[in-house]
């Protein structure tokens, strides 16, 4: 049995009529615009300084233990300890530190990734004869994965 013309439209009219609900607010309220057009006397983010992008923040454990330093890894200074393959050391340790047979006592130092040049600063750690190991943070620095065994040369301040 078909529905004469005037039904169907009939019919359709009733079912649209619903369409200016929300679904999810139970049909109580009209519906989010389509879209948001933005206009010239909007808010706009600043950009942020580069401080703002280091991966620990500013009051953490690993950026107090990176010292005044840190910022200025890259620009040298220090005495060369060595050269050292890294592994990662435990996730759970706060800091940028490394833990090497390098050196004898606890300290400030830097290490330089030898492929790339990126360099931070770091705790240097005594560590007993064997393996290297670097902070999760300084990997993270240094753009290495987490799964690497890298060279890296090892400065004592």
């Amino acid at each position: 049995m078909a529905l004469p013309p005037a039904a169907l439209l009939l019919l359709l009219a009733v079912l649209a009529a619903g369409c200016d609900r929300t679904v999810a607010g139970g049909g109580d309220g009209p519906a989010a615009p389509a879209a948001v057009v933005a206009g010239a006397g909007d808010l706009r983010p600043r950009p942020r300084p580069a401080a703002a992008l280091a991966l620990e923040p500013a009051g953490s454990p690993a950026a107090a233990a990176a010292g005044p330093g840190a910022a200025t890894a890259a620009a040298g200074g220090g005495r060369a300890v060595g050269t050292a393959v890294v592994s990662l050391g435990p996730p759970a340790a706060p800091g940028l530190w490394l833990a090497t047979p390098l050196v004898g006592a606890p300290g400030r130092g830097r290490v330089v990734l030898a492929a790339t040049g990126a360099a931070v600063a770091v705790e240097l750690r005594p560590a007993p004869a064997g393996a290297s190991v670097l902070s999760l943070a300084a990997f993270r620095l240094l753009g290495l994965p987490l799964t690497a065994l890298a060279e890296v040369e090892v400065f004592a301040f």
